[in-house]
């Protein structure tokens, strides 16, 4: 629900908005019972909504897309490697990048 609502959002004006996109988020480990968390992660569906807000930031011109975040552990916002996921969430950005350099 959360992508669902992002990948929908339009921006109108001159105002010049960079886009984003995300893995995982968990602030439970810092809050506990009244932290945010999004669940049912995968490289694969990180793969499409990066891949969509390529897209987006290719057709608005933008020079930058935001990714949260590199090591962000203790949210669950990491895409450096691990024993679960492995290299999972680094090849989907290789991919979706290479299909874009390619374009």
């Amino acid at each position: 629900r959360m992508w669902a609502s992002l990948l929908k959002k339009e921006y109108h004006g001159n105002v010049k908005t960079y886009l984003g996109c995300f893995n995982d988020w968990d602030t439970s480990a810092r809050w506990g019972h009244k932290g945010n968390m999004v669940v049912g992660a995968s490289p694969e569906k990180f793969e499409q909504y990066l891949r969509i807000q390529m897209k987006k930031s290719v057709e608005r011109d933008n020079e930058f897309l935001f990714l949260t975040a590199w090591n962000e552990w203790s949210e669950g916002a990491y895409i450096e490697p691990d024993e679960d996921m492995k290299f999972g969430y680094l090849e989907a950005i290789k991919r979706v990048m290479n299909d874009f350099e390619n374009k």
